[in-house]
């Protein structure tokens, strides 16, 4: 990266650096550190060993996100409720976004304990999504949730 980033956007590079970490470890991807390397807008999230570029999504609203991390801070307990299209919505935000990159784009889906839904319920959601939207700029999209799925892969492509 080249110019400095505010506290929050080195908070969100860490907690990427560090999704992508658990993403390859389920793949069982031997791995270093410094194969994950953290990008600037407009590029992808990641570059994984200067060969692949990874746009990354938690699978829960942002403004869900932001709420309960507030919510961790304050006193009492508040349930928060959101849409039951929050997976196709999140999905379609990335699908409609253009990003910038000499290497091959890939879109990470993953699921965290944010995320309220279970995953055939999101993958319903996303497999809908998909059906419906032309051009996508991504080589392969992927889910991670209790397991780890290729949700679009037209070049049938083995392995990162």
């Amino acid at each position: 990266m080249g110019f400095a980033l505010s506290n929050k956007d080195k908070a969100k590079a860490s907690l990427e650096r560090k999704q992508f970490s658990y993403f390859l470890n389920v793949l069982e991807l031997v791995h270093a550190p410094s194969d994950i390397a953290s990008r600037s807008k407009p590029e992808p999230d990641i570059f994984f060993q200067n060969r692949i570029a990874f746009e990354l999504t938690e699978i829960c609203p942002s403004e869900v996100a932001h709420t309960n991390s507030k919510l961790l801070k304050a006193e009492g307990g508040v349930k928060i409720v959101y849409p039951t299209d929050s997976a196709a919505r999140q999905l379609n935000e990335k699908l409609n976004k253009s990003y910038k990159s000499a290497l091959p784009i890939e879109l990470l889906c993953f699921r965290t304990s944010r995320t309220l839904w279970p995953d055939d319920h999101i993958l319903h959601q996303m497999r809908q999504k998909l059906t419906v939207h032309q051009n996508i700029q991504f080589r392969r999209i992927w889910y991670l949730g209790e397991g780890i799925e290729v949700l679009y892969n037209p070049g049938k492509l083995i392995g990162l």
